[in-house]
C-alpha cells in the first residue's frame, strides 16, 4: 500500500508537470511544430506602407509615391500549400487581392532546382487586364488557346532578365522578410527562446505571444553562431542591416496550429519607409505528392506574349489612356486624409501640383472637395 501511494504521488507530479509548462516552453514547442506539417493555409496582408520622411523627395515624387502607397495598403495574398515529403516540391494555390481585384495564381516550386512553374491559366487573366487598359501595342500571341495543364517556367536567370542585370545582387542585399521568417521554426531558435525573459511571453487562453525586437534578433545571430559556426543566416543579417527598427509580434495557438506574425519595420535609408504586414499560417499534416511539370507541359513566356510586336506607330500614351485609373472611394478618402494631415505645411507649388495632377483621376464632385480641402489647409 505504501509503494502504491508513492507511485500515485510520482504519477501525479508528472501529470501536473506536463500541464503546467511555462508559456515560454509552450510557445517554443508550438512555433517549431511547423516542421511536422507538410501542408497548410497562409495569408499575408500589407497593413501599412508609408513614407516616413517625405522631405527626401520633391513634391512631384511625393505625389506619385502617395498614389502607389494608397494602392498597396490592403493588398492581401492568401491560399494553401502542399509540400511533397520526398521531393520537397511545393504546390501553391493562392489569390492576390490588389486594387479591388482578386487574381488567382497557381504554381509549383521545385525547391531543389530553384525553379518556379506558374500555371499558364494566368495568361488569360493578364490579357484581360491588358485589353481593359486598351494599349494596342500589347497583343496576345495568335493560336494560344489550349493552356490547360500548361506551366510557365521561371528561374533566377529569367528574373534577372525581367527585372534587370543587378537583380541577383539586389535580392541578396535587400533580403525579403518572408524567407527570414523561416528562421523562427528552427531548433536553434527554439533553444534561444529559453534564454529570453519569461515575463516577455504573454498567455491568453490558448494563445501565447511574444514581440521580437531588433535587439533580440541581432542577439540571436550571435547565439546561433556560437552553437554552430557554419550556420547560414545571411538573409536574417541582410534584413536587419536594411532596417533601422523592426518588431515582430508572434502569436501561436497550439490547439489550432495557427501562427500569426505582425511585422512593423522602418527601412534604414533616406526615405525611412514604414511597412506593416500581417502573416498567418495554419499547419496541416499531409502525405500528398507534388509533381514537377514535365518538359512537354512547359511553355516559354516569350511564346505567350508578343510585346510591342504589333505596334503600328500610333502614340497611345496620351493622358486619355489614364482616365481608367479613376480613384476609388477608399483611395479618394485616403487622399483627403493625407491633405488634412499636411494642412498648413504645403507650399503653393505643392498645392498647384495636387490640383493639376489629380484632376484627371477624380470626378467633378471629388475634385471640388479636394479644392476645398487644399484651400482650408492653405489658410491654417
Amino acid at each position: 500500500m505504501k509503494w502504491r501511494k508513492v507511485c500515485l504521488f510520482v504519477g501525479l507530479i508528472f501529470v501536473l508537470g506536463a500541464c503546467t509548462k511555462l508559456p515560454q516552453e509552450q510557445f517554443s514547442e508550438a512555433l517549431t511544430s511547423k516542421q511536422a506539417f507538410h501542408a497548410g493555409d497562409f495569408s499575408m496582408t500589407i497593413d501599412k506602407f508609408d513614407m516616413g520622411n517625405s522631405q527626401a523627395y520633391d513634391a512631384e515624387a511625393n505625389i506619385y509615391a502617395s498614389m502607389i502607397m494608397t494602392q498597396i495598403v490592403g493588398t492581401k495574398v492568401s491560399g494553401e500549400f502542399v509540400q511533397d515529403q520526398e521531393s520537397e516540391a511545393v504546390s501553391l494555390d493562392m489569390t492576390i487581392g490588389f486594387g479591388g481585384e482578386a487574381i488567382p495564381v497557381s504554381m509549383i516550386m521545385d525547391t531543389k532546382a530553384d525553379i518556379v512553374y506558374v500555371s499558364a491559366d494566368i495568361y488569360e487573366t493578364l490579357m484581360g487586364y491588358v485589353m481593359a487598359y486598351g494599349d494596342s501595342r500589347y497583343q496576345s500571341t495568335p493560336g494560344v488557346t489550349d493552356l490547360e495543364g500548361k506551366f510557365i517556367r521561371i528561374d533566377d536567370a529569367d528574373l534577372d532578365s525581367y527585372l534587370g542585370e543587378d537583380t541577383a545582387d539586389t535580392r541578396t542585399k535587400d533580403a525579403p522578410i518572408l524567407p527570414m521568417l523561416g528562421t523562427f521554426n528552427s531548433e536553434t531558435f527554439a533553444d534561444y527562446l529559453n534564454t529570453l525573459d519569461r515575463d516577455s511571453f504573454e498567455k491568453k487562453g490558448d494563445e501565447i505571444s511574444h514581440t521580437f525586437t531588433k535587439a533580440e534578433l541581432t542577439d540571436y545571430l550571435a547565439y546561433a553562431k556560437e552553437q554552430d559556426s557554419d550556420t547560414q543566416l545571411d538573409e536574417l543579417q541582410s534584413m536587419l542591416d536594411s532596417v533601422s527598427d523592426i518588431t515582430i509580434k508572434t502569436t501561436v495557438n497550439a490547439n489550432t496550429n495557427k501562427q500569426t506574425m505582425v511585422v512593423d519595420l522602418v527601412q534604414a535609408d533616406e526615405s525611412q519607409l514604414e511597412i506593416g504586414m500581417t502573416f498567418t499560417f495554419t499547419g496541416k499534416k499531409s502525405d500528398q505528392s507534388v509533381t514537377v511539370p514535365a518538359a512537354e507541359d512547359v511553355i516559354e513566356a516569350e511564346k505567350l506574349f508578343s510585346t510591342y510586336d504589333s505596334y503600328d506607330g500610333t502614340d497611345t500614351t496620351t493622358s486619355e489612356d489614364w482616365t481608367s485609373f479613376m480613384l476609388t472611394d477608399d483611395e479618394f478618402d485616403a487622399l483627403i486624409d493625407e491633405v488634412n494631415r499636411m494642412a498648413g505645411q504645403m507650399s503653393q507649388e505643392e498645392i498647384d501640383f495636387y490640383l493639376s495632377f489629380y484632376q484627371e483621376y477624380l470626378t467633378e464632385a471629388q475634385y471640388q472637395q479636394l479644392v476645398e480641402a487644399l484651400q482650408v489647409g492653405q489658410t491654417l
